[in-house]
This record gives structure tokens, C-alpha cells and sequence, in this order.
């Protein structure tokens, strides 16, 4: 009965260790996974460039959808808010 007992619970013990080396390697993996900062800051510039670049496209479509629609064109009004 204790050679049952003591062999469960090194089975057991097992199975933690090799649970705690499995989450331990993917933390440190998700860990890489995340840019610096000086990265995640290039990479936010160049998303907000790119969104703006696409609402400019947008703006500059509408227009020209309309036109042939026979719909009026209405003038861009562009408004900025700052603090």
C-alpha cells in the first residue's frame, strides 16, 4: 500500500513539474513576443499613417462615386481638434 501511495504521488509530482516547464516556456515565449517600446512606437506611427492615408483615399472616393450618380457633391470639410 505505500509503495502505491509513494508511486502516485511522484506520478503526481511529475505531472507538475512537467505542467509549471510547459507554462514557464510559453510565458517566456509570449514574453519575446512582445516589440520594445521603441518598435511598438514605430509601429503605431506607421498604423496611424496608414489610417490616415486610408481616410484621405475615402474622402477623395466619395466624390468621385457620387458624380456619375448624379447625387451633389458636397464640399470636404475637414475638422481638427486639438487641446
Amino acid at each position: 500500500m505505500l509503495l502505491l501511495t509513494t508511486q502516485l504521488a511522484i506520478r503526481f509530482f511529475e505531472h507538475k513539474v512537467e505542467f509549471f516547464f510547459q507554462y514557464s516556456s510559453r510565458s517566456g515565449f509570449d514574453r519575446l513576443a512582445i516589440p520594445e517600446s521603441e518598435a511598438q512606437d514605430r509601429a503605431l506611427r506607421a498604423d496611424a499613417a496608414a489610417d490616415r492615408g486610408l481616410n484621405r483615399a475615402i474622402d477623395r472616393l466619395e466624390p468621385l462615386q457620387r458624380r456619375p450618380k448624379g447625387e451633389p457633391v458636397l464640399p470636404l470639410v475637414s475638422v481638427r481638434l486639438t487641446q
